[in-house]
C-alpha cells in the first residue's frame, strides 16, 4: 500500500488514503468512491495526477504521492472542444 492524495470533483473534497498500486486504476476508483461514500463508481472518472512532473509514465500504476483525481462525469457534459478555423 502507498500513500496518495485524493481529490474529488466538484466538491473540492481532499484526503490522504492509502491504495494498492498493483491493482487497475477502475478498482481503485471502484474502493475510492465506497469508501468516501460519494455515489455510486459509475458516476466518476478518475485520472492520476504524478507528484514529479520527472516521473516516467507507469501504466497509469499510482506511485507515493501522487494525487488521484475523481471527477463526476456530470460535471464533464458538454463539448471539450470548439473548432475556430
Amino acid at each position: 500500500m502507498i500513500e496518495v492524495e485524493v481529490m474529488v470533483f466538484p466538491e473540492r473534497t481532499r484526503r490522504r488514503a492509502r491504495v494498492d498500486p498493483s491493482v487497475p486504476l477502475e478498482k481503485i476508483k471502484i474502493d475510492m468512491v465506497k469508501a468516501l461514500g460519494i455515489g455510486e463508481p459509475e458516476e466518476y472518472e478518475i485520472a492520476v495526477s504524478p507528484r514529479s512532473t520527472r516521473q516516467t509514465y507507469q501504466n497509469l500504476r499510482p506511485t507515493p504521492g501522487d494525487t488521484i483525481i475523481l471527477v463526476r462525469k456530470e460535471d464533464l457534459a458538454g463539448s471539450s472542444v470548439e473548432l475556430i478555423g
